[in-house]
């Protein structure tokens, strides 16, 4: 987790991750991929829903206004790394065009949804709030510990990247591309996880490092 700082854009964000997920059977309902919140009341979270089905859910809290959209899609692989892309753009006037989620580099069909659904036009992205706490692997207030091992995540602020900015393909697999000459955003950071002492070290070069809990 962090404290994010004062963004580039609030408006928007591209979140990228390579996934293995172990345990998609449990009755634990939510295991986050990402959540930021700046208060119980106010959050926007991407989460795993694996009771009895394993859905990729977009969830989000304006106080009293809550969205929340996904697929019936059931994500279940636990055989090897996929890749996970959010793209959050809330000036868009077409309302799917408001939040993106990508697996494996093909966009969900998100046709689900409960409260108001898609984002405000226009709404701040809590992730991106000057003040809000960005978690990864866990939602803070609502708990539900990701299950599984997290490889470069990735985190560009004020930026609607697509999956061919962060993926190529080499021999027919999908593989990660240096995201280096991307541009990140104040709020941006690279998470290599490449040091166990010091799992939350940004290499984006903002130095926005995350604390290990």
């Amino acid at each position: 987790y962090r404290t994010a700082g004062t963004p580039s854009n609030v408006d928007k964000y591209t979140f990228s991750t390579w996934l293995k997920f172990c345990d998609v059977t449990s009755s634990t309902s939510q295991l986050f991929l990402y959540h930021g919140e700046s208060s119980g009341s106010s959050y926007d979270s991407v989460y795993h829903r694996r009771a009895n089905d394993g859905q990729l859910r977009f969830q989000a809290q304006d106080g009293g206004t809550s969205y929340e959209v996904w697929s019936n899609k059931l994500y279940r692989d636990t055989t090897g790394f996929s890749h996970i892309m959010v793209v959050y753009d809330s000036a868009q006037g077409t309302e799917a065009n408001r939040l993106k989620i990508f697996y494996n580099g093909v966009q969900v069909t998100l046709d689900q949804s409960r409260y108001s659904g898609f984002p405000a036009q226009n709404r701040d992205a809590i992730m991106n709030t000057s003040g809000a706490t960005q978690n990864i692997g866990n939602g803070q207030t609502y708990g539900g510990s990701i299950d599984g091992y997290f490889a470069e995540t990735l985190f560009f602020d004020g930026q609607a990247y697509s999956p061919s900015d962060v993926t190529d393909t080499k021999n027919g697999v999908l593989i990660p591309k240096d995201p280096s000459s991307l541009t990140f955003g104040d709020n941006g950071f690279w998470l290599k996880y490449e040091n166990a002492s010091d799992l939350g070290n940004d290499s984006s070069g903002n130095n926005n490092d995350f604390t290990a809990s």
